[in-house]
């Protein structure tokens, strides 16, 4: 595995890259988090010969945190999407997102679907309505930078214990109030409460969708599932046990469709 920092539409932020082979993974994680949160998925999908790149979004883990305007858009974060896909030269990678992610790999293939395989998206927000309490409690989560709501946050992300130690938690914290990292967390939460009316993304017809959700997930409840996955025309999977961080809970499941999805026809690619 390779760490370097990479620069897309302005922004300096940090990449994993490892794997080598003809399919190629971009993975986009949830808001408040960082791209170590994919670490089991990405070990696993470079494992299987697949190149597998992942990235802080603006803001968040070791991406700057210069707050460059007053209010963040959707498209904003497309864009900064786009220019690593196009920076690093990937070609056409599954882009796997998680909750924000997965709406910035929907609009990402919306609108330029010349560089998208395919989709995964995990607990996807901003295509039905997010309900309350379930909608206040992830806007506030996202603008409270305490000890006590990463802590708590976190523990609502996956049903695996053992994934947070005391050193992550404490990472966690130390990285969200970082300088900057308050004040952009703030447009994030600004964000996410108008993607939570729904409707802010339409399906991408051109680029094959898959919508996975975690059985136990405690942030966005499961029986989005349905009418997410209908409004999107989208294949849909419930991932047994999970919370919302699924792909946490159940990687095994989530990477065997990815690198099944980057590999059907690459195979005499290399």
């Amino acid at each position: 595995m390779i760490k370097y920092p990479a620069e897309s539409d302005g922004v300096i932020t940090r990449i994993w890259e490892a794997g080598s082979g003809p399919g190629t993974v971009l993975l986009l994680h949830e808001v408040g988090l960082r791209l170590d949160w994919w670490r089991k998925n990405f070990s696993d999908l470079a494992d299987r010969d697949l190149r597998t790149v992942a990235v802080d979004f603006p803001g968040h883990g070791f991406a700057a945190k210069h707050v460059p305007r007053s209010e963040l858009r959707l498209a904003d974060l497309t864009v900064f999407a786009a220019g690593i896909i196009d920076g690093l030269e990937m070609t056409r990678p599954v882009v796997v997102g998680a909750g924000l992610g997965a709406t910035v790999a929907l609009d990402l293939a919306k609108q330029r679907p010349d560089l998208v395989e395919s989709l995964v998206l995990i607990a996807h927000l901003g295509v039905v309505q997010l309900p309350d309490p379930y909608r206040a409690r992830l806007v506030a989560a996202v603008r409270d930078t305490t000890a006590t709501t990463a802590l708590r946050r976190t523990r609502r992300q996956t049903a695996d214990p053992s994934f947070s130690t005391s050193e992550w938690l404490e990472d966690e914290v130390n990285i969200n109030r970082s300088p900057g990292g308050p004040e952009y967390l703030e447009l994030y939460a600004d964000l996410i409460d108008r993607l939570c009316d729904g409707g802010a993304v339409g399906a991408a017809k051109e680029v094959e969708t898959h919508v996975l959700w975690g059985e136990q997930d405690e942030i966005a409840p499961v029986e989005l599932l349905g009418p997410t996955a209908a409004a999107l025309g989208a294949y849909s999977m419930v991932l047994p046990g999970a919370g919302h961080a699924a792909y946490v809970d159940r990687f095994e499941g989530v990477d065997g469709l990815v690198a099944a999805l980057a590999t059907r026809d690459r195979q005499g690619a290399a």
